[in-house]
């Protein structure tokens, strides 16, 4: 009997433990878990919120950039190019103050393609214009030739005084006309006013239509009645030799003319346009075409093909400058009145191309003659005809080179 009373008592003392406990957690006091202020549950201060939130913004710097107002996306831009054009700065700042508030954070990666939409990269693209006397300038120099943009540059290849302007040999200028024919020689031998050519609409073309953070600049090499011989890099010093030459060449006016560039310290034509282009390259310049207006005058040589050497100072060009093989276009004009010039190859189905595939042909169909004594001569183009086919140059080179952009 006493050992059942024990182990009841036990059994009960164990029951009402049991109770105790599980009454203890479903109807918890608040003095048995309250933290006092020196628990270690903790609520951080402000500076304390601050510092961790700097440590945050700190240790994703990399890949975020908080932005706290436009002007700030504006030095941000700024920091991350060198030029801003005045109208991108603009539409970035514009586009900033409406997609980014204060508070707001933009990724890196979108900072910079929105800076480079914003950021103008200037480029100077020069063309080399080389020829007999219709690229020379055989038209008048009218008051409304000379209105030209700073835009557009020539690199002067004789030293002399051009448009009231003292030119030195290898400068840059303004590309007011004329651009080859020195001012005291403005008056031909048949009392013409000379002066204009296509190389300058080509010119005024371009900075016309390209974007406006282009700059153009031109080379121009060129003489009356020159046969193309006089432009190659080998056959050039033997034509004015009178090495193999086609009877009756070289003309009188040839001689001047060569003599010309060598007394401005070029050993033929062909030197003349390579050593320019180089100057242009090194003044930050990229070769991008090349335009030609020749053909009145033949090849000048025996035993070769107009467009075979024609392809032949091409190719001599662009290696010479470094350029990779038919990677430029080369630009042909035709002759006055629709003229296909040597072997029908200045048609306008482009026929040049089965030799040169990178050669163009532009049409000189209502290119207007001289007007004059002895005008029109069936070979030299007026003022307003100068003027369309330099603007036709211009508008098939801008096809060429600027529509992908």
């Amino acid at each position: 009997m006493n050992f059942r009373k024990f182990i009841i008592q036990i059994m009960g003392v164990a029951l009402v433990i049991a109770c105790s406990s599980n009454n203890s957690l479903e109807n918890p006091s608040s003095s048995s878990i309250e933290p006092s202020s020196s628990s270690s549950v903790e609520v951080p201060s402000s500076s304390s919120t601050e510092s961790s939130s700097s440590s945050s913004e700190e240790a994703s710097s990399s890949s975020l950039i908080e932005i706290s107002s436009s002007s700030s996306v504006e030095e941000a831009s700024s920091s991350s190019s060198t030029e801003v054009s005045s109208s991108s700065s603009k539409s970035l700042s514009s586009s900033s103050s409406k997609g980014v508030s204060s508070s707001s954070t933009l990724s890196s990666s979108s900072l910079a393609s929105s800076s480079s939409v914003a950021v103008a990269v200037n480029s100077f693209d020069v063309y080399i214009a080389f020829g007999q006397s219709n690229m020379q300038g055989p038209a008048e120099i009218r008051t409304q030739d000379k209105n030209v943009s700073e835009r557009f540059q020539v690199l002067n290849v004789v030293a002399g005084t051009y448009a009231k302007e003292n030119r030195a040999k290898g400068q840059w200028y303004k590309a007011v006309p004329p651009l080859i024919i020195p001012d005291a020689n403005l008056v031909n031998y048949l009392g013409l006013n000379i002066g204009l050519s296509p190389a300058n609409y080509f010119g005024v073309k371009l900075v016309e239509k390209a974007p406006e953070n282009v700059k153009i600049g031109v080379i121009p090499v060129a003489q009356g009645d020159l046969a193309l011989a006089a432009f190659h890099k080998t056959r050039g010093d033997q034509y004015y030799n009178k090495q193999n030459v086609v009877s009756g060449r070289p003309s009188d006016t040839e001689m001047s003319g060569m003599k010309r560039y060598k007394d401005a310290g070029y050993a033929n034509l062909y030197d003349a346009i390579i050593k320019n282009a180089k100057i242009a390259q090194n003044d930050g310049g990229i070769i991008k075409g090349i335009i030609v207006h020749q053909g009145e005058s033949g090849v000048g040589q025996n035993n070769i093909t107009w467009a075979n050497m024609l392809k032949e100072i091409y190719n001599d060009i662009l290696k010479d400058l470094g350029l990779e093989a038919n990677s430029i276009p080369l630009v042909l004009g035709q002759l006055w009145n629709s003229g296909t010039g040597p072997d029908g190859l200045l048609n306008l189905d482009n026929r040049i191309q089965n030799t040169i595939p990178k050669a163009y042909v532009v049409s000189s169909k209502d290119c207007g003659g001289r007007t004059g004594n002895g005008q029109p001569d069936n070979i030299h183009f007026g003022s307003a005809g100068i003027q369309l086919l330099g603007e036709r140059y211009g508008e098939k080179m801008f096809e060429l080179v600027y529509k992908l952009r």
